[in-house]
């Protein structure tokens, strides 16, 4: 028998069942109480009036109403109850305050409250007091401690919530916070499995307002069968000027070689490179400013400027292209650094979703992975980039196994 398409995408929506569950309930227990009221009509009619057949027809007709209505009120429930607890507790990690308006936070939150088991919000370290916005100034030296702080979040709601069911996550946070976070959450708690859900965004590429509970979560798990998409870029040198504006300043030669790596997922521009497939302008010149001292470069140092891009064929990136793009622009990463080794720097052009995936491959990619690797943030102006402290290297993996 064919299913009416109106009860097939009923049977997926969560919000809508509970209204419709109510009005089953609603209308079987009417239709019951309207059957038994027939009852002593039918029991003191004679059989052969016709008062007798209009009872029976119309209290049989209630009755089977309130038994179908009860049936169809029951099998939603069941229903409902089994979708919320496949997609088990949301976590929203909110580590972007800037581009994610009051409203959005409670339109979003409004949305997904009914559709999953549970919703949690993982307090950040403003929340817990730090007054801390991710800065690009003089603080971005504490880059490394506020991330620990968000995991030990993360690790205290999680423990508490149901390890049965599954672990959704939805993430707004600078894409190396993105990265951090579900590298070093997941080397810290061995079989923890994180569900990366897509959540609306106002990027560059314009409005993603996606049904995001009507999308199954990403697991992002190392797997050869998916193809590999994307391709490297050109290779271009490049000179940067380490902590001084002056372009002469003295050249510090790097003991070994200085790689600065972009993944661009969009076309949008990066610093120095401009935006789709057109070519920067040769040599390139950068100047960035190392806030925790941990590249051990100074002065003016040549790089070698290496980039990998996966352009959408329309605005977004379909859902499903999401694990093959993370584990490809993984790969290279690793692949980069295996032939160049040295210091290897990493800028990003892409979803935040997609980096929280990089991150949890990383931990499945051992000794393939950088043993360090520093993040440069571009804020979209003026300035010199940033590479605040925060590995997201292997050693920060190793350090989190030990706790």
């Amino acid at each position: 028998m064919r299913v009416p398409r109106w009860w097939q995408e009923l049977d997926q929506d969560v919000s809508r069942m509970a209204p419709a569950i109510a009005v089953a309930f609603t209308t079987g227990t009417i239709s019951l109480g309207g059957a038994i009221s027939f009852l002593p009509g039918i029991i003191t009619s004679d059989a052969s009036s016709h008062n007798f057949l209009v009872e029976v027809g119309v209290g049989s007709a209630l009755l089977a109403l309130a038994v179908s209505a009860i049936f169809v009120g029951v099998r939603l429930w069941f229903r409902r109850r089994r979708l919320l607890d496949s997609r088990g507790t949301a976590y929203i990690v909110n580590e972007s305050a800037k581009t994610w308006t009051y409203e959005e936070k409670r339109n979003f939150s409004t949305r997904i409250q009914t559709e999953f088991a549970h919703i949690i919000r993982v307090p950040g370290p403003d929340e817990l007091g730090s007054n801390w916005k991710w800065p690009l100034d003089e603080n971005a030296h504490k880059w490394s401690g506020k991330v620990d702080e968000l995991v030990y979040a993360f690790w205290a709601v999680q423990y508490n919530d149901n390890q049965r069911t599954r672990n959704s996550l939805f993430i707004w946070a600078w894409w190396s916070v993105s990265l951090a976070f579900t590298l070093r959450a997941i080397s810290g708690r061995r079989g923890l499995v994180l569900g990366i859900r897509r959540r609306p965004s106002e990027g560059r590429a314009g409005r993603l307002d996606p049904e995001a509970w009507r999308e199954p979560p990403k697991s992002f798990t190392i797997d050869p069968s998916l193809p590999d998409v994307g391709a490297p870029g050109a290779i271009w040198k490049a000179t940067a000027n380490f902590g001084s504006d002056d372009p002469t300043a003295k050249n510090a030669a790097s003991p070994k070689p200085a790689t600065l790596l972009l993944v661009r997922m969009s076309p949008g521009a990066w610093g120095p490179i401009p935006p789709g497939d057109e070519t920067p302008a040769q040599p390139i010149h950068l100047t960035l400013r190392d806030a925790g001292g941990n590249t051990g470069l100074t002065g003016t140092v040549d790089l070698e400027f290496r980039e990998w891009r996966a352009f959408p064929d329309t605005r977004h990136h379909a859902w499903e292209n999401y694990e093959p793009l993370a584990q490809s622009a993984a790969r290279w990463i690793s692949a980069v650094w295996r032939e160049r080794g040295g210091v290897v720097l990493l800028g990003m052009v892409a979803m935040p979703e997609a980096v929280a995936g990089i991150g949890i491959l990383a931990t499945q990619m051992g000794e393939s992975w950088p043993e360090h690797l520093w993040p440069v943030m571009w804020n979209g102006h003026g300035g010199p980039m940033v590479i605040p402290d925060l590995d997201l290297g292997r050693s920060a993996t190793r350090y989190w196994n030990h706790q």
